[in-house]
């Protein structure tokens, strides 16, 4: 088989939230962070032939680069010869076992407290100003009707804010009480896109149509 630029895409950015990846047999990948509080899933245009372990996936992904054009993978038990070019590489795989499954179920989401759009360029906006007010917490709530995401440190009551409205016409559908969740700056490591986003009991969910990714976070409490 050979991998295609939108499974490298998810690979690189699934390697932010897990260094280790257990490649499952078929078109879908999840991960699941070290800590538990980050977990993601996509649907990819490739078909993995089986299971695998890649306890580094930085390091896979680099492999992949020394080949000048796209090299085909070939699945053992232990192994997966890398070929192409004229050269070839015989990559150790890594037990399974011993390595961080990711829940086999998903979280259940149906009848959210809120539910929204929100583009990429809200999302960056959120990162860039967290990044330059060094600010670890990002906030969505709804106070009288009004729907705000913001990014503060809620530790430091006199800390700076990051404040957008989030227009009606992008919410969903809604419970239409008053509500205030946070999730950490440092767990949105998401692929750029369009997101739909519930929230429900413990966790926030982002939904990306175009990427076929799905991402669940822990909500701070």
């Amino acid at each position: 088989m050979q991998i295609s630029e939108h499974t490298i895409t998810v690979l690189n950015n699934f390697s932010s939230i897990n260094q280790g990846l257990i490649i499952a047999s078929g078109d879908v990948l999840k991960t699941v962070s070290a800590q538990k509080n980050v977990m993601a899933s996509a649907k990819l245009p490739d078909k993995f032939p089986q299971e695998a372990g890649i306890y580094n996936l930085s390091r896979f992904i680099s492999t992949l680069s020394l080949f000048d054009t796209p090299p085909d993978l070939k699945f053992n038990k232990n192994t997966v010869v890398i070929s192409g070019s004229n050269r070839k590489i015989n990559y150790a795989l890594s037990e399974t076992s011993l390595m961080i499954q990711p829940p086999d179920k998903d979280f259940d989401m149906e009848n959210p407290l809120v539910e929204f759009e929100i583009s990429w360029d809200n999302i960056q906006n959120l990162q860039k100003a967290a990044s330059v007010l060094n600010l670890p917490i990002i906030e969505f709530a709804m106070e009288d009707h009004i729907y705000t995401m913001r990014t503060l440190d809620t530790s430091n009551p006199t800390s700076d804010t990051y404040e957008e409205v989030i227009s009606e016409d992008a919410v969903t559908q809604t419970s239409k009480s008053n509500f205030k969740v946070s999730i950490r700056t440092e767990n949105m490591k998401i692929l750029p896109g369009k997101y739909s986003v519930r929230i429900k009991d413990n966790v926030c969910r982002f939904t990306s149509d175009e990427n076929s990714v799905v991402y669940w976070m822990s909500i701070e409490r």
